[in-house]
């Protein structure tokens, strides 16, 4: 997967599929993605748009199992896989049903991963291997400016709930994780009792 106006960085296809194919047992590998926002910088003369990047949160060149990625996706705290940044198997896309029909735009890419993360093994590499361009107009951005992105993200915690029951997964920490994300995006007014209580 690659937007338009996103970029790969060379040998990210031919590294990523050495690594799928020494190790059999993984569906997906991705590394750190570099929000990408210094391309602005040519077009208006400014240096004021610096590159960054999200934590991984997880440990770097190790093969994650589950559900450590998707424990790391409902918490909300880490960098997602992101589309231009994963090589997936075809099979692994096939057997969760690809994308959600039910969600456009907002979301779509993080609720495509974590389908795929409640089965699969991912492994985690330290390689950059996308620049992820940062716009002011894109959907995200709009929807962040607009104030849409608590209610998108209660509708998403609310359709994984649905979707982990549907799989039959049963797994504690998976459910917890997702009843305190689901707190806090129904109540976002009282997140400094559910940090409190949550150490507990």
């Amino acid at each position: 997967f690659l937007d338009a106006d996103d970029t790969w960085l060379p040998e990210k296809l031919s590294e990523q599929v050495a690594i799928l194919d020494a190790h059999p047992q993984i569906d997906l590998v991705y590394g750190r993605t570099l929000l990408w926002r210094s391309w602005r910088a040519a077009d208006n003369g400014h240096m004021d748009y610096r590159d960054d990047f999200c934590d991984l949160c997880l440990p770097p060149d190790t093969i994650v199992a589950p559900p450590q990625l998707l424990l790391s996706l409902i918490e909300n705290r880490a960098q997602t896989p992101t589309t231009c940044n994963a090589l997936m198997r075809r099979e692994a896309i096939s057997r969760i049903g690809g994308f959600e029909p039910a969600f456009r735009g907002m979301f779509e890419d993080q609720v495509f991963f974590l389908k795929l993360s409640v089965s699969a093994h991912a492994f985690v590499a330290s390689r950059v291997w996308a620049r992820y361009r940062q716009r002011d107009d894109s959907c995200s951005a709009r929807a962040e400016a607009s104030g849409q992105v608590p209610e998108a993200r209660r509708l998403l915690l609310d359709w994984l709930e649905r979707h982990l029951r549907d799989r039959d997964v049963r797994t504690p920490g998976v459910w917890r994780m997702l009843r305190r994300q689901q707190r806090a995006a129904r109540w976002p007014g009282l997140r400094w009792v559910y940090a409190r209580y949550d150490g507990l």
